[in-house]
């Protein structure tokens, strides 16, 4: 389900540009354990628990750690009137743990910050990350070194 109306009406109306993409897996409770450990968490509230798995694109400067994976590939989709995005990426288990929630998110900046560090964690470079989607799903469970191929289809009519 879209979720980012307010992010579309910056974009559409010039006042922040549009930088990387990520995808963010999660657990549906803050007692579930995910396949990325446990840590502090930063979305939606810095709190400490399990980590969300973090997608992001290969470009993007300054984002580390064991739940991050710099695999994501955005690119159009190959219907007949070309209105569908497509994210896909891959993440692998560092521990064992389940997943239920899948989220888009895209991070805009200031006009004069350049796209490869649009959603870096430098300070004062990204001015918001924005949630796009958020989908729930049955639960997957994983196990330790299990690799998890994700694609998120975003279209619009």
């Amino acid at each position: 389900a879209l979720v980012g109306g307010n992010t579309l009406a910056n974009i559409l109306g010039r006042s922040l540009p549009p930088g990387l993409w990520s995808i963010n897996l999660d657990s549906a409770s803050l007692n579930d354990p995910t396949p990325c450990g446990t840590g502090v968490r930063t979305f939606p509230t810095a709190t400490f628990g399990p980590l969300n798995c973090g997608i992001v694109e290969t470009i993007a400067a300054g984002i580390e750690g064991t739940a991050v994976f710099k695999n994501l590939t955005l690119s159009r989709s190959e219907n007949s009137d070309g209105s569908e995005i497509v994210l896909t990426g891959s993440m692998t288990a560092s521990f064992d743990g389940s997943l239920e929630i899948a989220r888009t998110r895209l991070t805009l900046c200031e006009p004069d910050v350049p796209t490869t560090d649009c959603g870096s964690s430098r300070p004062g470079v990204a001015t918001a990350v924005e949630t796009i989607t958020e989908t729930r799903f049955n639960r997957i469970e994983l196990v330790d070194g299990q690799t998890m191929l994700v694609t998120v289809r975003i279209s619009f009519s």
